[in-house]
């Protein structure tokens, strides 16, 4: 690799040159124009480059650790298989800053704008990003062990499989994102601001949601094993064979929302709002539904076996074809049981069409 001077280097962009195997370590180049660029195995460590702007350039293989990007403009900038740990990226601008197979491992984003930034098969394990403005943002098979995503709005962002089981989320709010196979178990998130977004297979088991706004949330498949929802707003928000045994959801608010084919066993619905909410072939064993209010729920073909219902609210609640072993129902009150014509409909399938003739 070459000793390269800050002389040397801007004659080259200025050329349109590629800048190939060069050093510049620990070179000033706070401010510097490097936009529109080439870098091929160039060693950036070190350097002071606040203020510098990279957009629109592209960086390959190049080092960059323990760099000042201060306040640097990233816009369109991309980064392959380069390596920035520890770099300070704090109030940047990384609208449509691209990084594949990139290290950042303790970098700070803080306050950044990473409008359409994505990063595919990174790692920022130990990064930044309190504050950050995030919209439109992607983070797809990126390491993210003790990420810090404090206070950040991801708005109509993406994350997948990304692991933040240890990650700071106070103030973190997610807004039409996508969380896929996410790890939040055991997550402290009381009061969290989570609305309109996809956690598909997240992982939540023992987190706390106490008190958080779910609404119109989407958790299909997802692990929620001992969480608490207790107060949780969750209205219009789908559970669809979700696995929530042991599951507190006392004193929320699950209007309209869907269980069908999820495992509630021992799960606690005291004096929550199941108003609408729709639970066919859920399995409910042991649940606890006592005060709660199952107005127009329905609970057709789910196994509520051992089931408490004591002082629940009732009005056209529906039961169709439910086992309800050990369970005692109100009489009087207005519950529906088995509806005969529709079990009929269910079980029709069409005749056989009649074998072709050789």
């Amino acid at each position: 690799m070459t000793p390269m001077q800050k002389s040397e280097l801007m004659a080259k962009i200025e050329n349109a040159d590629p800048v190939q195997g060069a050093s510049l370590q620990g070179v000033d180049l706070s401010g510097a124009r490097l936009g529109g660029a080439v870098f091929e195995n160039v060693d950036f460590r070190g350097c002071a480059m606040a203020g510098a702007s990279f957009a629109d350039s592209i960086l390959s293989k190049c080092r960059l650790d323990g760099a000042s990007l201060l306040g640097a403009l990233m816009t369109g900038a991309t980064l392959h298989e380069s390596s920035a740990c520890d770099v300070d990226l704090s109030d940047s601008v990384c609208v449509g800053f691209n990084a594949v197979q990139s290290r950042f491992d303790g970098s700070s984003f803080s306050r950044a704008d990473l409008t359409e930034a994505n990063f595919i098969q990174c790692s920022l394990a130990g990064a930044r990003l309190a504050g950050a403005r995030a919209v439109q943002l992607s983070l797809v098979e990126t390491r993210t062990e003790a990420i810090d995503l404090s206070d950040m709005l991801l708005f109509k962002s993406v994350v997948v499989q990304a692991d933040l089981s240890a990650a700071d989320l106070r103030g973190c709010r997610i807004d039409q994102s996508v969380m896929s196979k996410v790890r939040l178990a055991g997550q402290r998130l009381a009061g969290a601001d989570w609305q309109r977004s996809q956690f598909m297979e997240a992982d939540l088991e023992g987190g706390d949601l106490s008190s958080a706004q779910l609404q119109q949330c989407n958790f299909k498949g997802a692990t929620l094993t001992d969480a608490n929802l207790v107060k949780a707003k969750a209205a219009n928000t789908l559970f669809i064979e979700s696995r929530c045994e042991r599951m507190d959801g006392s004193g929320a608010d699950f209007f309209q929302s869907i269980w069908s084919d999820a495992r509630l066993d021992d799960a606690r619905f005291i004096g929550a709002r199941l108003e609408q909410a729709m639970l066919h072939r859920a399995r409910c064993l042991r649940a606890g539904f006592a005060r709660a209010n199952l107005v127009y729920a329905d609970f057709s073909h789910a196994d509520v076996s051992g089931a408490d219902f004591e002082g629940a609210s009732w009005e056209r609640t529906k039961f169709h074809q439910a086992r309800r072993a050990g369970v005692r129902l109100p009489a009087g009150a207005s519950i529906l049981y088995e509806d005969p014509e529709l079990a009929a409909a269910e079980a029709w399938s069409p005749v056989d069409p009649p074998a072709k003739e050789r």
